[in-house]
Order: structure tokens, then C-alpha cells, then sequence
């Protein structure tokens, strides 16, 4: 579960320091790969409470960074 987590923080990382929407769309792309790619790892991540919440709170920001950019996303 670490390194799925370490990934959320990297994309996370990486949408909030888009300034413009093909920066946002180009960091999609990234996240849909790296989750395809990583699909077993993912798949056997079991999560205790607090990663959970922390994984929660990765996705929120990075998509309240990318709506920030890009309000459709």
C-alpha cells in the first residue's frame, strides 16, 4: 500500500503544479497508465483505516487542483 500511496502523492504533486489545462489533461493520461500498469499492485493493496482516509484526501486534492484548471474535470 506504500507505494500506491507514494503514486497518489506524486500525481497529486504533479496536477497541483499544472497551470494549464493540457498540464492537467497530460497528468490524467499519466495517473490512467501508472493504474494500468500497476493494476495487480493495486489490486492487493488492503488498506487500513488511516491509509484510506489518506488515499481520500490524495484524490480530493488532486482533483480539486485539476478543477481549479480545468472546471469540466
Amino acid at each position: 500500500m506504500a507505494e500506491v500511496l507514494d503514486a497518489l502523492r506524486a500525481h497529486r504533486d504533479r496536477m497541483c503544479a499544472c497551470t494549464d489545462a493540457t498540464c492537467v489533461d497530460d497528468t490524467e493520461v499519466a495517473q490512467f497508465e501508472w493504474g494500468f500498469a500497476n493494476k495487480p499492485l493495486v489490486d492487493r493493496a488492503r488498506p487500513t483505516p488511516a491509509q484510506e482516509a489518506e488515499a481520500t484526501a490524495l484524490i480530493e486534492a488532486t482533483e480539486a487542483c485539476a478543477h481549479a484548471l480545468r472546471p469540466d474535470a
